[in-house]
């Protein structure tokens, strides 16, 4: 009987495939995820095997993480790869509702969604003002040297010279790692729909962050939790934490540093959810019912009748 082991390493030409350092940082999330104390030493293991492995480490510096040349790079644990080879374009014309444009396209085009509504100036490409940095985002990171990689100052940009036109909820900050880039738009194809930029779905900073808190919570090696921590921040040439500093003072650090490093590739509002913190965080939360997501309607119709929509929605 042939055994199918994955591998620790991929070349170049299957870049994208799953490799053991994802399938362990992803055990080991799952597993934090579902907060039960008595596992965290369980999840430790498997995030600490990612990082023991050797193959993966912290990009030098945080502004290259996510630039098109720095795709699958050293930082990068798992990551879903899109490319400008298949054009998209809206079919029939009729827009979203009629046309399923996800499966017309291989490119990544939430990333259109991030882009300033008619922007004119230099290095952003015109986007639909989607997804809006909130004030508190921008108060919380105020100061931190992960900002100017992490959220636009639009009107930084407009006293510069360019312009935008405001969207719903403007805030007149965008978001800065998935923006949309003028050197990186499609020459075929729907511009719109043809964005190439991978998502970082698993990066080492944020295996880095979960084996620190699974060892604070599961009762582990807290000067090695402390080093998980110091080393992303040293990164951005922030003060290591000293070693006075431990069990719920140091959980709070942790969960400070993911909102930080972490700040807009997805992972805030199941920290939220995880962490309790959801219903006084998170405007018109029901405890109860906004844990777990809707199930999409068109997954309920294709299923005829075997899926039940989740409570509440």
């Amino acid at each position: 009987k042939n055994e199918f082991t994955l591998p620790e390493t991929l070349p170049p030409d299957e870049f994208g495939r799953v490799t053991q350092g994802a399938v362990s940082a992803l055990l080991g999330k799952v597993i934090l995820f579902q907060n039960d104390e008595s596992r965290m030493m369980e999840a430790a293991g498997h995030l600490e095997d990612v990082i023991e492995s050797g193959l993966y480490d912290l990009e030098e510096n945080f502004g290259d993480i996510f630039k098109d040349e720095f795709e699958f790079g050293v930082e990068s644990v798992f990551e879903i790869q899109h490319s400008t080879n298949r054009p998209g374009d809206f079919g029939d014309g009729a827009g979203f509702a009629a046309t399923p444009i996800w499966n017309q396209t291989e490119g990544n085009f939430s990333v259109q969604f991030f882009g300033m509504r008619d922007f004119s100036g230099d290095l952003y490409a015109p986007g639909w003002s989607f997804c809006p940095i909130t004030p508190d985002l921008v108060d919380f990171m105020t100061g931190d040297p992960r900002f100017p990689h992490t959220i636009i100052d639009g009107l930084a940009l407009k006293q510069q010279g360019a312009d935008y036109t405001a969207g719903f909820q403007n805030t007149d900050y965008f978001i800065r790692k998935y923006a949309p880039l003028i050197e990186n738009r499609a020459t075929d194809g729907n511009p719109a729909l043809s964005w190439g930029q991978n998502i970082r779905e698993i990066r080492y900073a944020d295996v880095l962050l979960m084996a620190a808190e699974t060892l604070v919570r599961g009762g582990g090696d807290q000067a090695k939790a402390r080093m998980y921590i110091n080393k992303v921040r040293q990164r951005v040439s922030l003060q290591p934490f000293p070693g006075s500093v431990s069990g719920t003072q140091l959980l709070d650090l942790i969960y400070r540093e993911r909102r930080l490093e972490l700040a807009t590739e997805g992972h805030r509002f199941f920290d939220l959810v995880r962490t309790g913190r959801a219903a006084e965080t998170l405007d018109n939360f029901q405890e109860g019912i906004h844990e777990i997501l809707p199930i999409p309607r068109i997954e309920i119709t294709i299923a005829d009748g075997n899926l039940v929509q989740n409570f509440g929605y």
